[in-house]
């Protein structure tokens, strides 16, 4: 018999929606990959995750079962996807749940939803340096991707889609109905969707843009979005000191804010420096006895980034960012903010 599944993506985000768009349906608890906990029976996974997590320190044990649903998945059986956005994806079991590490020939290397790398170690996913924590994978076959809610979810499946654990069965006639029909409803043509799948048409123009052109396009699009005061800093700004640099300034004068974006135009990818130079330039707009120039109030928030037309950042840009608390956009991003905000008047 056929049965219906809710499953949410409740870690790894990023690396977790671009898996589900090619095909594979994940789950964390990379620490239990290699303990062969799938194949517990039910009276014994939790004495199984006992021993495990009293082995390893860690706290899972309460949410247990949504291993257990994991684990019963099976061919043929249907899944709802809950997704960012306000949207839901469906998609259907090929295969029964197996170690992440057992999908290693047929997931190659690939960049997540943020444009980060994705390779292999050790038969895990890793970021860089960084571990993910997906342990488990089951191969779907895609019936619907990023559908929204509001045009093919009835009120029933809206409601259930808002249960908080990470999975659990939804085999009843009411919401077995009306996910077959949500399968089987015309899709609408959604023109932002297809907008941003021409994104990548951006990155050509981009490139052929000089640095002090890219910096101009980052200004347009930064008064675009509302930016009461928005101007480039003279390079050699007075009161500047060290390697303290912004390339680009934004006030926003109702949300007292201040955007510092530090801006690389270069290919390959973009390291700690861009970071250290941004921050450095805040810390000495902060201090009191600074000389540099500002003309906003002092209670207003700073806030930095780093845009770069590079692919991305590497390990000790993003390690430095999270530390320093600084916005990190990759080409591929930037040219998604463009559009969203629509690119007609931008003549840099």
């Amino acid at each position: 018999m056929r049965r219906y599944w809710l499953h949410r993506i409740s870690t790894e985000h990023t690396v977790s929606h671009k898996l589900l768009t090619n095909g594979y349906l994940t789950l964390g608890w990379s620490q239990f990959s290699k303990t062969g906990i799938l194949d517990a029976s039910r009276e014994d996974t939790t004495a199984h995750f006992n021993e495990i997590c009293k082995s390893q320190e860690c706290d899972t044990i309460r949410s247990r079962w949504s291993m257990w649903y994991f684990a019963q998945f099976s061919k043929d059986d249907i899944v709802v996807v809950p997704t960012a956005r306000g949207n839901f994806s469906i998609c259907k079991v090929l295969e029964p749940a197996k170690p992440i590490g057992s999908f290693q020939e047929e997931i190659k290397e690939f960049t997540d939803d943020s444009g980060k790398l994705i390779s292999w170690k050790n038969n895990m996913l890793v970021r860089g340096s960084e571990d993910i924590d997906l342990g488990f994978a089951i191969k779907v076959e895609i019936i619907r991707i990023d559908i929204s809610r509001s045009q093919f979810a009835d009120g029933a499946l809206t409601a259930r889609m808002k249960m908080r654990q990470t999975n659990g069965e939804i085999t009843n006639r009411e919401l077995c109905e009306s996910v077959d029909r949500a399968s089987k409803l015309e899709m609408p043509i959604n023109f932002y969707d297809e907008a941003i799948k021409s994104a990548e048409a951006l990155l050509d123009p981009i490139n052929k843009l000089k640095p002090d052109q890219f910096e101009r396009l980052i200004l347009a699009y930064m008064k675009k979005i509302g930016a009461d005061d928005a101007y480039i800093p003279a390079k050699n700004e007075h009161g500047k000191t060290g390697i303290a640099d912004a390339d680009v300034v934004a006030v926003f004068n109702a949300l007292k804010i201040a955007v510092l974006i530090q801006v690389k135009h270069h290919q390959g990818k973009t390291d700690q420096y861009a970071i250290k130079q941004i921050t450095d330039y805040a810390q000495q707009l902060k201090d009191t006895d600074s000389e540099l120039h500002y003309d906003y109030d002092e209670d207003y928030q700073i806030i930095p980034w780093v845009i770069t037309s590079a692919d991305g950042f590497d390990d000790s840009a993003i390690k430095m960012a999270k530390e320093k608390e600084v916005r990190l956009i990759a080409v591929t991003e930037f040219t998604q903010m463009l559009i969203d905000v629509g690119i007609s008047s931008f003549n840099i």
